[in-house]
């Protein structure tokens, strides 16, 4: 395809525009209301290529011509994709009855029958106003997880500093001893944590360490628990957090391209057995 007939606002492979970009929006505008519902999700994967074959089944159906879409065969599968959009787009994993019965949740059974009640047709109950308690536990749960999780890994090394300190006891009171000249730290600073861009200040350290978009917000999390602020000061969620990594990542590639300088002479390794 020409690059004039192309638009600059898509994604373009080999002519096509890219579902999966697509399939991105539908899924951060979709996963706010399943964030809110407390119901666990399929991994982000598997959500967005639900997403990409029900915009597939639209794509075929919209090549059909006009003067064909009253035989039996069109009608049929119209009806099959009117009926897929009727029911929920339903984002829960095969063992989410599994998953809420080991979250400890209180209301867990009434969760799953909500779920259950939004998957007939037509759907059964509406989603109420967003459980802010329920969520700070939520996230302090996965604080709590998190942190067991870093002390754990440092406690090792701690153990093996203090067998060395144990070992190096009787050279301090020979005559080459010296004392520790390093000065004292004090125990406490202050920190300034940013409101609006932590997650961006945060994200290329998320992704070179290959975090998923929950660890992030949980170590954000934990960030601004430690520096003393509250959590509900600052506007956090799984959503934003998307939002802000793929901001920062496009950033980053402009940064790339705009200093990238390209090299006037160019070296070309090929192998002759695959030229015929």
């Amino acid at each position: 395809m020409s690059r004039s007939k192309r638009k600059t606002s898509e994604d373009w492979l080999i002519g096509h525009g890219s579902d999966q970009s697509l399939a991105i929006v539908v899924y951060e505008e979709l996963s706010n209301i399943w964030d809110r519902s407390g119901i666990p999700m399929k991994p982000i994967k598997d959500c967005l290529d639900y997403l990409v074959k029900i915009h597939d089944m639209w794509s075929q159906l919209s090549k059909i011509p006009t003067s064909r879409r009253s035989t039996e065969n069109a009608v049929l599968r119209i009806k099959q994709f009117q009926d897929s959009l009727n029911v929920l787009c339903d984002f829960s994993p095969s063992n989410v009855f599994e998953l809420l019965r080991s979250s400890r949740d209180p209301h867990w059974m009434e969760d799953y029958g909500f779920l259950l009640g939004q998957q007939k047709f037509p759907q059964v109950g509406s989603l109420g106003s967003f459980d802010r308690k329920n969520a700070t536990r939520v996230t302090r749960k996965q604080m709590r997880s998190f942190s067991e999780n870093l002390s754990s890994n440092i406690e090792t090394p701690q153990l093996i500093d203090f067998s060395e300190e144990s070992s190096t006891d009787d050279d301090d009171t020979s005559e080459d001893y010296q004392p520790n000249l390093t000065p004292i730290r004090p125990k406490s600073v202050t920190l300034e944590i940013p409101t609006k861009n932590l997650m961006k200040i945060t994200g290329q350290v998320a992704d070179s360490r290959n975090l998923s978009i929950r660890d992030h917000l949980v170590v954000q999390a934990q960030i601004v628990n430690a520096g003393g602020g509250n959590i509900d000061q600052i506007s956090m969620s799984i959503s934003t957090t998307w939002r802000q990594r793929n901001a920062n990542r496009k950033e980053i590639a402009v940064g790339i391209q705009s200093s990238f300088i390209i090299p006037k002479k160019v070296v070309v390794h090929y192998d002759s057995k695959l030229i015929k």
